[in-house]
């Protein structure tokens, strides 16, 4: 166990282009000590939740809240063991499989990086 979550802690420091910027992420602002490995896990996790959370928000937004619309493609839902389809409740699966989709299904991807781009531009009033 104690293995697969160093993983996490050297992934987050291979993300930084220097030991120094990692550092400064993860040491304490005021006295600049270093927070230890459980501290660094706790903020990973939560980063990992507000992403997720966000991947989640996204798919949802980009479906109309319906993650279980036929453009989708099945990517938010599963078989039950009575086979049924069932549409995906968990935040992790469903923040996954709206990154996954967006890397396999270019046309998905041009469409959300579209509306990402509307969605920036200012509102204009008509000119009176």
């Amino acid at each position: 166990m104690f293995i697969y979550l160093f993983k996490f802690i050297v992934e987050e420091r291979e993300r930084h282009s220097t030991e120094d910027l990692f550092w400064a992420k993860f040491s304490d602002p005021n006295s600049h000590m270093r927070f230890g490995f459980q501290q660094i896990l706790t903020i990973l996790k939560r980063e990992r939740a507000e992403r997720d959370a966000q991947c989640v928000a996204d798919a949802n937004q980009f479906f109309n809240g319906h993650l279980g619309h036929t453009d989708a493609n099945g990517a938010f839902t599963y078989t039950s063991k009575l086979g049924a389809s069932v549409v995906m409740t968990k935040v992790g699966d469903i923040a996954r499989n709206w990154r996954s989709l967006l890397v396999r299904d270019p046309l998905i991807a041009a469409r959300w990086s579209v509306q990402q781009l509307e969605a920036q531009q200012p509102t204009t009033s008509a000119p009176t």
